[in-house]
């Protein structure tokens, strides 16, 4: 098992697995991807990698005998917006039904390394929500690597009923 640095070359296949996340979510259905946002999203994060200021960002795959299995992004922004510190937010963790445990821990701690080494950040993030099935058992993950609980999100939809 490995876990590296996404390249400009696994754009198309990150889209892959983003399409494999969708489908699995709340949004299948409802909420189309636009290709062109994920393109421009995709090589966005991957040009960012090497920063190491707001906007920089966090691109890892976890490969299992060459095969990807799964991914991680991540970005850098400023605590509150306008802090002179800055924060590590996860945007995407996905791991493919043949992933093991494992993959995904390796692209946590792979995370968590990247943010830690970076002496501008002061906060590091890690989220859930319902956007997949049984997306909570994530948490208790999250807990044992010394992650504690930070508000909580609400959601209104706009879409129900308007269709």
């Amino acid at each position: 098992m490995t876990v590296r640095a996404a390249r400009f070359a696994d754009v198309p296949m990150l889209g892959v697995m983003l399409h494999e996340l969708h489908a699995a979510s709340k949004y299948r259905g409802r909420v189309s991807i636009s290709e062109k946002a994920m393109g421009d999203m995709l090589m966005g994060v991957v040009a960012a990698q090497n920063q190491n200021g707001p906007q920089a960002s966090f691109v890892r795959i976890a490969e299992h005998e060459g095969e990807p299995v799964g991914f991680m992004i991540g970005t850098l922004a400023r605590i509150y917006h306008i802090g002179d510190k800055l924060v590590a937010n996860d945007l995407f963790l996905y791991a493919r039904p043949r992933a093991r445990l494992t993959h995904t821990l390796a692209l946590i701690d792979a995370y968590i390394a990247w943010a830690s080494s970076n002496r501008k950040v002061a906060e590091i993030a890690l989220s859930w929500n319902d956007a997949l099935p049984g997306a909570a058992r994530i948490a208790e993950i999250y807990q044992r690597k010394g992650f504690t609980k930070n508000g909580e999100l609400f959601e209104l939809r706009t879409d129900v009923g308007g269709e």
